[in-house]
């Protein structure tokens, strides 16, 4: 038996009748018990069942070897379609070239998954706004491989009136 999964789902779900967005009850559950042992596709149920938009997986918190949490994902029978992955986990200082490669290196390991460019407002490390994210992020979009851009941390933004998280947006609503 594998260790457990931590699967947190979004607190919200689509009502299949009405197709508003209203708290699911399920949410509750998986709150308060949040990992299940990872068996294949049994995980799959849930998005199937109670009209999720997604899992969040969070791989932080695997308590396994790199090898078991593939082998978890990969027997899921559902689609892994974006991948929040933390690039500012990588040292201060990255360049734009070096977050590239690192971008092309996660892509190649999440195949069939877009890889979602990240930053932090923490202090944390990788490449900033204030040290060519967004150059990064054009060079990805002409490239056809910009999917979206995750900002790490709400907390540390509100300090700055998010003043990050509206660059990004209106980077995001120019490419249109």
């Amino acid at each position: 038996m594998h260790p457990h999964l931590p699967l947190l789902p979004p607190p919200m779900a689509s009502s299949k009748s009405s197709g508003t967005r209203q708290p699911h009850p399920f949410s509750r559950f998986l709150h308060q018990s949040p990992s299940f042992k990872c068996q294949g596709s049994s995980k799959s149920w849930i998005v199937r069942e109670y009209n999720l938009d997604g899992i969040d997986i969070d791989y932080e918190h695997f308590a396994a070897d790199p090898d078991t949490f593939a082998e978890c994902i990969g027997s899921m029978d559902i689609i892994i379609d974006y991948v929040n992955f933390q690039f500012y986990a990588y040292e201060m200082g990255t360049t734009i070239p070096q977050f590239i490669r690192y971008f092309e290196t996660q892509s190649n390991n999440y195949k069939g998954g877009k890889v979602l460019v990240s930053f932090g407002t923490d202090g944390s490390g990788g490449l900033s706004p204030a040290n060519g994210f967004f150059e990064a992020c054009s060079r990805l979009q002409r490239q056809g491989k910009l999917h979206g851009i995750f900002v790490w941390s709400a907390d540390d933004s509100k300090k700055t009136n998010f003043c990050y998280e509206k660059q990004s947006q209106a980077f995001l609503a120019s490419l249109k």
